[in-house]
């Protein structure tokens, strides 16, 4: 079964759907604390880094039901490897289709529905995103 797996997980990294996409978020260089307020000081950084993933747009609904209020029609999902690291980027948002994006706030129901696994190891990390305004 291993082996099945390793072979859906090349498939999926090697698809020539994947769209590249722009990771751009802000690093502190040098911490320090406020001792009034407790806000984070120094300086920051602007990183940049570059993915491969699945991206899929919301189209518009067509039912006039919608299950989960957080997705609206011109929002993306994408599908990140599992090993994308999306943790501790203050600022972070996402270049793809000419356009920025900044991740969707997501309710537990929703993110559940989206995880997938084999056995105990993730395929793939999903997000919402919507435009960046």
């Amino acid at each position: 079964m291993r082996t099945h797996l390793a072979r859906y997980l090349r498939s999926l990294r090697s698809h020539p759907a994947r769209s590249t996409i722009a990771l751009t978020w802000n690093e502190m260089l040098s911490l320090a604390t406020d001792p009034t307020t407790g806000d984070q000081l120094g300086t920051s950084e602007v990183k940049t880094t570059t993915v491969k993933a699945l991206v899929h747009f919301v189209a518009p609904i067509t039912s006039g039901v919608r299950v989960f209020a957080e997705i609206q029609a011109g929002d993306a999902i994408i599908d990140f490897d599992p090993d994308v690291d999306l943790s501790n980027k203050p600022g972070l948002f996402f270049t793809f289709a000419g356009q920025d994006w900044v991740q969707q706030k997501m309710g537990k129901e929703l993110e559940e529905s989206w995880d997938a696994y084999y056995g105990d190891q993730r395929l793939h990390r999903t997000v919402a995103v919507r435009r960046k305004t």
